[in-house]
């Protein structure tokens, strides 16, 4: 049988393969990224994961990558729906104004998150990525003025704060996940109508 036409008419048991095999590889390979501290292991432990599988079944090399973009439009679409989560509970959440007290570096974080003040009590913004520098070196920045007060949605739910900027970066970036699987899923769905 041609490899193209294992694929073609397997393609269904591929998908589960990869569902079923995909999550506790990154699962191992997210435990041993934090502990061995040498970068992301996720995706070289998934791939080993799936090689081996392929040598246990005896199938062919060439659906191995059909094993990767299935992984990754699982991955994808998993993370699309984490945004999406949370633009819900920015969208349910309580609005109202809050006020910057500081950036600071949380542990085991490479970037700084905005803190801001509502009733008396500091709450996290839900979404950091803000250059280290700022925090470091208490630098003002035309979006995170210390002491100034902002527009937020405070969610009670998670004892965060959902800035502009945490909103506009969550709705991003679900867009940007569900465009990427649909690349990854849609010639999948349609690999039994290609010629063979």
């Amino acid at each position: 049988m041609d490899k193209l036409d294992y694929i073609k008419q397997n393609w269904i048991s591929l998908l589960e393969m990869a569902i079923v095999f995909s999550i506790p590889a990154a699962g191992v390979g997210f435990v041993l990224s934090k502990h061995a501290k040498i970068g992301t292991l996720e995706p070289v432990v998934v791939l080993i994961v799936f090689c081996a599988v392929c040598g246990v079944f005896n199938l062919p090399a060439a659906t191995v990558p059909v094993l990767i973009l299935i992984a990754i439009a699982i991955s994808l679409t998993a993370w699309s729906v984490v945004f999406l989560v949370n633009c819900f509970i920015a969208l349910f959440s309580k609005r109202c104004m809050a006020k910057l007290v500081r950036l600071e570096v949380p542990d085991g974080m490479k970037s700084a998150v905005a803190i801001y003040k509502i009733d008396g009590r500091e709450c996290q913004c839900a979404v950091g990525g803000l250059k280290k520098r700022l925090a470091e070196n208490s630098e003002i920045s035309k979006k995170y003025i210390i002491g100034n007060e902002y527009k937020v949605k405070y969610s009670r739910m998670l004892k965060k704060v959902f800035d502009k900027r945490a909103v506009a970066i969550n709705i991003a970036c679900f867009f940007v996940g569900i465009f990427g699987s649909a690349l990854f899923i849609l010639p999948l769905m349609f690999m039994d109508k290609l010629p063979v």
